[in-house]
């Protein structure tokens, strides 16, 4: 694995970490330049692109078949990466590729000339960075990916096809705090920095398919608070996270490490505009699910009634963190539930309250 002690910020297999938004980085159309800067066939960054942060978070894409092509290390997190490194390394041992092409989410790495190559040998080609040294070599062969499995739902988490990576070649550039802040923007990184291919997601056909009890976001768009519902998710036995078009992006680096890498174990999906005819609460009631709006509401149940006990399907909607669910979405919601409240407070945190309706429904 090169080694690169970063002298330079202008490497271009740097600008995924500085010169992309969260926006542009999704958008498989914008990462063309991106293919070109870090080497690989633009094919390759088609679904996008997202950036993780610590090694738990980084371990956790991996082990759900999430494809890294770049690292970043502040020094101080060199020592506790390590382990983070040896795996990489690892797990490219033995894994020869039979064309000779190394394939990142089914596309070669690009090559000037008529031909793919091996990730060793456009590193090779290119060399180091501008004034800066390598060390270290790249472990031959490829690493595999594969999908993980979310709890109690029997689906992998994200939906991508067992290709191969080049772990081994994977460049990891080592930086100072003050390197890292102005090459990034963050004052204060809690681990390593890893750029990933973003997987393509399941339909949620597939996902509801599988799954008893779902969790369904309308417009939660604070990062924290998705990633806290994902780790909930995951730890209370959910079987998929579903998102209307508002909420934003659980592979956001701050929602995924909230979550502890769980947004890599609970399979998630987009789902179409909730309460509008023929949106997502129809899509969930054709498949048989019963819609729990969680909302202040007149007439709501308490989320323990046991009209909600041994459910057969179930899809608790949680709404936006200032104004709750749409009244359209309540509205059109099979029941409305509360969790009752001691001294006079009215609700809880969207965060705080899913883990509550999880806990509750559980033995649905």
């Amino acid at each position: 694995m090169p080694v690169i002690r970063l002298q330079n910020l202008e490497d271009p297999r740097l600008r995924v970490f500085s010169s992309y938004t969260d926006g542009q980085l999704r958008d498989g159309r914008q990462m063309v330049g991106l293919a070109r800067d870090v080497g690989l066939a633009p094919e390759a960054l088609a679904a996008g692109v997202f950036v993780a942060e610590s090694r738990n978070v980084i371990e956790r894409a991996m082990a759900a078949g999430c494809v890294p092509f770049a690292l970043l290390v502040e020094e101080c997190w060199e020592a506790a990466a390590a382990p983070l490194l040896q795996r990489l390394a690892q797990g490219c041992e033995g894994e020869a590729a039979s064309s000779g092409a190394v394939v990142v989410a089914g596309a070669p790495v690009a090559s000037n000339g008529g031909g793919a190559k091996s990730a060793s040998v456009v590193e090779a080609e290119a060399g180091p960075a501008p004034g800066a040294e390598a060390s270290g070599g790249a472990a031959p062969g490829v690493g595999a990916i594969g999908g993980n499995v979310g709890p109690g739902a029997g689906a992998r988490a994200l939906s991508a096809p067992r290709t191969s990576s080049p772990f081994g070649d994977l460049p990891m550039f080592v930086a100072t705090r003050a390197q890292v802040e102005e090459l990034t923007g963050f004052q204060r990184t809690r681990g390593p920095l890893a750029a990933f291919l973003r997987p393509a997601l399941l339909p949620l056909e597939d996902l509801l398919a599988r799954a008893r009890r779902v969790a369904v976001l309308e417009g939660v768009t604070n990062y924290t608070n998705i990633g806290a519902i994902f780790r909930s998710a995951a730890a209370l036995g959910v079987d998929a996270v579903l998102l209307d078009p508002t909420c934003h992006d659980p592979l956001y680096r701050r929602a995924a490490r909230v979550s502890m890498g769980t947004v890599f174990q609970v399979p998630w999906g987009r789902i179409s505009a909730l309460g509008q005819e023929g949106g997502g609460l129809a899509q969930l009631a054709a498949a048989g699910f019963q819609t729990v709006a969680l909302a202040l509401a007149d007439g709501a149940i308490p989320i323990s009634d046991e009209r909600l006990n041994g459910v057969e399907r179930l899809a608790l909607v949680l709404g936006n963190e200032e104004h709750g669910l749409a009244p359209a979405t309540i509205a059109a919601c099979d029941h409305t539930a509360i969790i009752p409240m001691a001294h006079g407070v009215d609700s809880l945190n969207v965060a705080a309250a899913s883990a509550v309706a999880f806990w509750e429904t559980r033995a649905c």
